[in-house]
């Protein structure tokens, strides 16, 4: 009863066109997501140093609801990936999230394709989100991490 999904995280981006693209590096951070109807297999660690010649794959995050919720299960997982705190490598996360939180998914309007047939839009989504993620403006500013404002109760 009720509804289990499974995201697997990879370390790549996917291209414009839907290539993947692997990523290589040391882990910075590795803090999974936990939480009730949330499980995680994966492993990862602070330190661990990837090898791009090996599977891709960094870990499994599932969401399960016991109610017959489609769009809660797959809002559940979308959120767990969204607290998935990695550092150090680019991850397919954001790409992850852009099919789970689109309508056709939680309106489960999707097939086998739709992923190749839904590519660019996917990837603009990302780029927008990536644009617009907080530090994401500090290059142009010149100030990394947060700024604290003593003014500010």
């Amino acid at each position: 009863r009720g509804y289990a999904i499974q995201a697997r995280v990879n370390m790549e981006t996917i291209g414009k066109d839907g290539t993947p693209h692997p990523a290589s590096g040391t882990l910075a951070l590795y803090q999974p997501p936990g939480g009730p109807g949330i499980r995680t297999d994966g492993f990862g660690y602070s330190g661990y140093r990837t090898n791009t010649l090996y599977d891709s794959l960094l870990a499994k995050v599932i969401a399960h609801t016991s109610a017959d919720d489609f769009p809660a299960a797959a809002r559940r997982l979308s959120r767990a990936l969204g607290e998935f705190q990695v550092a150090g490598l680019d991850t397919n996360i954001p790409f992850l999230r852009a099919i789970l939180d689109h309508e056709d998914f939680g309106a489960a309007r999707i097939t086998t394709r739709w992923v190749d047939e839904h590519v660019a839009e996917l990837a603009e989504a990302v780029a927008s989100v990536q644009s617009s993620a907080p530090g994401a403006e500090t290059d142009r500013d010149g100030f990394a991490g947060a700024r604290v404002d003593s003014r500010d109760p």
